[in-house]
């Protein structure tokens, strides 16, 4: 029986896939900008060349967005028994969240202007839409939770 997760509570299940969707997006490319072997491929911490892996563009700030939302995914999560300080992290997870969302477009334009050529988006650029919506149904579970709590101790 694991007290200190509490793998029970749907939300938790939520951050947890929540939290590997960020995991993923260090380890896969989220977009190509020009073909595959002259273009140049975005990272969660650089935009690089293909052909040589010169990096164009330093992405290191959309490396720490993504590890400051990985931080706060595994805080919150551990953050069970106080749910309005699990509600307000969760929040500022997702606006963070849309922040990174911004700011890879931002590189993605920035690359493409230095390299020039079409944009193509990868499958694990999706990741943070996905820890979007997984942070937001986490954040409803967790009201829910707190508001039930309330009406308990109301009819005490």
């Amino acid at each position: 029986e694991i007290h200190w997760i509490m793998i029970q509570r749907i939300q938790s299940v939520f951050l947890i896939i929540s939290a590997v969707a960020i995991v993923l997006l260090y380890f896969f490319p989220l977009a190509v900008i020009g073909g595959h072997e002259d273009g140049a491929t975005l990272f969660i911490g650089t935009v690089a060349l293909n052909d040589s892996a010169k990096v164009i563009v330093n992405a290191w700030p959309l490396r720490a967005l993504c590890s400051i939302i990985l931080i706060l995914t595994l805080l919150s999560l551990f953050l069970y028994k106080r749910r309005v300080l699990q509600m307000r992290l969760t929040i500022y997870n997702m606006v963070l969240t849309f922040g990174m969302i911004g700011l890879g477009i931002f590189y993605l334009i920035q690359g493409r202007n230095l390299h020039g050529g079409d944009i193509q988006a990868q499958f694990f650029s999706i990741m943070p839409i996905i820890s979007l919506i997984l942070s937001y149904l986490a954040w409803r579970g967790i009201r829910r939770d707190y508001l039930m709590l309330r009406a308990v101790e109301r009819l005490r």
